[in-house]
């Protein structure tokens, strides 16, 4: 592993790497490495031990994330006057609101000792095999939305922050984590919305991905294509992510506190500006 910034001493230049643009803003804070490893290996269907109360938890915590997820997802495609996006999502803010589904799950959870996943993936069985059955665009585009619906709830679920329901237990705003990993994936996003993390630089990744369009719903800067990302520099290092410009800048050990550079600027406040020192000028006092 190449830790070349890991002992940078004060007074050196910074380092600007650059990269693609995912989701706009300007962050700067401290790397945080993330392991990709858990993200793609198999959620676990059935538990012998299963503590019922605590998967109930589990529920309805995904579910509140799901649904201030999809009001984000909603109001951003609103705001780029994508109609059938904002649809979309506001059809499954509905889904997530019907209390009747919620009570089913819940049964289907204690009654046959599953995890939540699998109770919504039965609960919604019997509607996706009617829609198999239906002829028509309506019925298919509901198919497609139902599959959507439970991929994203396996998306929240997968998630080690979802067990979190104590807000301390999360980094503080002030701390300004950013999140650096091999692939940019809904799951990915998620999870660092849940840790209440920054930014997100990644190696690997597509630009017009759900995972990229979640970013920018949630107003989280993003840069793709830093290559060999992870291996740059160890957890703790300072960085600046500028989503608008799609540049990484890697700052000298205490360039952020010495500064007083622990701000965040959301991407919502730097849609229209660009303001960003050129890569020639940046250098560290």
């Amino acid at each position: 592993m190449v830790n070349n910034e890991k002992t940078a001493a004060p007074g050196m230049p910074v380092r600007i790497l650059p990269g693609n643009p995912i989701s706009p803003g300007v962050i700067s804070g401290k790397a945080v490495l993330v392991d990709c490893g858990y993200l793609n290996a198999p959620y676990p269907l059935e538990i012998p031990e299963l503590n019922i109360p605590e998967e109930l938890a589990r529920m309805k915590r995904a579910f509140q994330i799901m649904r201030v997820v999809c009001q984000c997802c909603e109001d951003f495609f609103l705001q780029t006057r994508d109609a059938t996006g904002a649809e979309i999502f506001t059809r499954h803010g509905i889904d997530l609101e019907d209390c009747h589904l919620i009570r089913q799950i819940a049964a289907v959870i204690e009654q046959q000792r599953c995890r939540c996943g699998t109770a919504l993936q039965i609960v919604l069985s019997g509607a996706k095999h009617r829609l198999l059955n239906s002829e028509g665009a309506k019925a298919r585009q509901r198919l497609s939305e139902i599959n959507d619906l439970i991929r994203l709830f396996a998306d929240v679920l997968n998630s080690t922050a979802v067990n979190m329901e104590d807000d301390a237990e999360k980094p503080g705003p002030m701390e300004q984590q950013i999140a650096v990993a091999r692939e940019l994936t809904t799951r990915l996003v998620i999870e660092q919305y849940i840790l209440h993390r920054k930014a997100i630089i990644v190696e690997q990744g597509i630009a017009d991905s759900n995972a990229a369009v979640l970013c920018r719903s949630l107003n989280m800067p993003a840069i793709l294509g830093i290559y060999r990302a992870p291996d740059l520099f160890a957890t703790g290092a300072e960085i600046v992510v500028n989503g608008d410009s799609a540049q990484l800048v890697l700052l000298p050990a205490g360039t952020l506190r010495n500064r007083g550079l622990f701000s965040a600027r959301p991407a919502t406040a730097f849609r229209e500006s660009r303001a960003f020192p050129a890569a020639s000028t940046v250098s560290a006092a």
